[in-house]
């Protein structure tokens, strides 16, 4: 516990930092979270060229959001991903497969090993269990991310 609580406090240090201007902090917070958020705006978008603008909206409104996360850092960036995500919503709705909210669930909860409770509030979805569900029965897997790392889900025909 001790250990998640010292990786909690790192992370505001080096948020709080970056908000300083500090460029090293700043090149720290990318470096550590744009992965995730990439991969979590790349199951929603598919290939499209928008996974990039949501990676930098999302890692701005970070640096320039006006408090603190009151929680993990991980789960803070992934409710903003989300946000958006649904603000640029036909182009994740396009994707052929399970809805937006199907293929960010089981990311989340089986590709990035949140727990259901964490990926609810993130997504900001309370039906999220039922909707997880529907996911898996469309057929959707787990399989490797594109730029390697941390698994994704897709949709295999």
């Amino acid at each position: 516990m001790t250990r998640n609580l010292d990786v909690i406090a790192q992370q505001d240090s080096v948020l709080l930092a970056s908000r300083r201007g500090d460029p090293e902090a700043q090149w720290l917070f990318v470096a550590r979270h744009a992965k995730a958020v990439y991969n979590l705006a790349r199951v929603a978008l598919g290939e499209s060229p928008e996974v990039e603008q949501v990676l930098q909206r999302t890692l701005l409104e970070a640096l320039q959001a006006p408090e603190l996360p009151a929680f993990r850092t991980d789960m803070w960036l992934g409710r903003l991903a989300v946000r958006q995500l649904r603000a640029g919503g036909q182009s994740a709705e396009r994707v052929p497969g399970p809805s937006l909210i199907q293929r960010l669930a089981l990311l989340l909860v089986d590709g990035l090993r949140f727990s259901l409770a964490e990926a609810t509030w993130m997504l900001d979805e309370p039906e999220l269990a039922s909707e997880l569900r529907r996911a898996r029965l469309h057929g959707m897997r787990r399989t490797a991310a594109p730029r390697g790392g941390t698994n994704v889900a897709v949709v295999h025909p």
